[in-house]
């Protein structure tokens, strides 16, 4: 049975922000909030991970491509990326698309480089990593070429949107 798509819209959004809240507390040391907001995020991806071969496809590329940039890398994101996988596989997770899956974790991999690389320089370059921008451009374009269909599209919106929203009030409470 598939979710109403507004409650898999609120499941993307809010992923988007536990994951964003448990990168910055573990940034802050291994405290029981930063475990916490891992645990929430993980089980929030694992359920995602069990509603669709999109959803499947769109978490489990990113885990690959953030992973491969080397930014899985304290304690508490460890945890998370453990429990996410035990969450979804308990959950009954969907076999992702290998395309699909590829194409997000390349893209999810050279914002990730990119974005610690080049964002806090100035020019183009620089505007195009500090929003991660590879990643929406290339969902972009795979929903133009109805790859994608547009209710996942506006699902991975509100997943990178609400993490950069994220982002930028947690680095106001710095």
């Amino acid at each position: 049975m598939q979710p109403q798509p507004e409650l898999l819209l609120i499941a993307l959004a809010l992923s988007g922000v536990t994951l964003k809240t448990s990168d910055f507390l573990g940034e802050r040391g291994s405290t029981p909030a930063s475990y916490i907001s891992a645990a929430i995020s993980a089980f929030i991806f694992g359920l995602l991970m069990s509603e669709s071969t999109f959803s499947s496809s769109l978490i489990l590329g990113i885990i690959v491509g953030v992973t491969l940039s080397k930014k899985v890398d304290k304690p508490n994101m460890i945890f998370g990326l453990i429990l996410t996988i035990i969450t979804a596989f308990y959950f009954g997770i969907k076999t992702p698309s290998l395309w699909l899956l590829v194409v997000v974790a390349f893209f999810a991999f050279i914002d990730e480089i990119g974005h610690d690389r080049l964002s806090q320089r100035s020019g183009v370059f620089a505007l195009f990593f500090s929003y991660r921008l590879s990643l929406k451009l290339a969902m972009t374009t795979l929903t133009c070429l109805s790859l994608v269909g547009a209710v996942y599209y506006v699902g991975f919106l509100c997943f990178d949107l609400s993490y950069d929203l994220a982002s930028h009030l947690l680095t106001r409470i710095k």
